[in-house]
């Protein structure tokens, strides 16, 4: 049954990125010509006006390569150190103990997808 957790991950990574790609575009279009604008909306008219509504999904099918494999390494990750954690007995783990499961899950997840960060944010632009 590992596979489900894969396939939620990648899911819910590529949906969630998706509907808020346009907010990551601003920003990194902010972050690498903000000078250039007075204001977010200043910014956000010129993105419409250089490419129109689609241009607020540029870059978004790196992102979606990029997010669908660590959400889907975070997920698989989380619950394999949960299980680790709890090891042969029938607790149900702490917060601490989730905790570190999850940064343990994020940590392999971003490690193994760091290029691809680099690659989206250039591609964004």
């Amino acid at each position: 049954m590992w596979w489900r957790h894969l396939v939620a991950g990648g899911v819910a990574g590529a949906v969630s990125r998706t509907c808020t790609a346009p907010l990551d575009r601003l920003k990194v279009f902010l972050q690498v010509r903000g000078k250039e604008f007075q204001s977010i909306q200043q910014c956000l008219r010129h993105m419409l006006q250089e490419g129109g509504l689609r241009s607020l999904w540029r870059g978004n099918g790196i992102n979606i390569i990029k997010i669908a494999p660590e959400s889907a390494l975070k997920f698989l990750a989380y619950e394999k150190a949960k299980r680790l954690i709890k090891g042969d007995s029938n607790r149900d783990i702490g917060i601490f103990e989730r905790f570190f499961a999850g940064s343990l899950a994020g940590s392999i997840a971003q490690t193994s997808i760091y290029p691809m960060e680099v690659l989206k944010t250039r591609l964004a632009l």
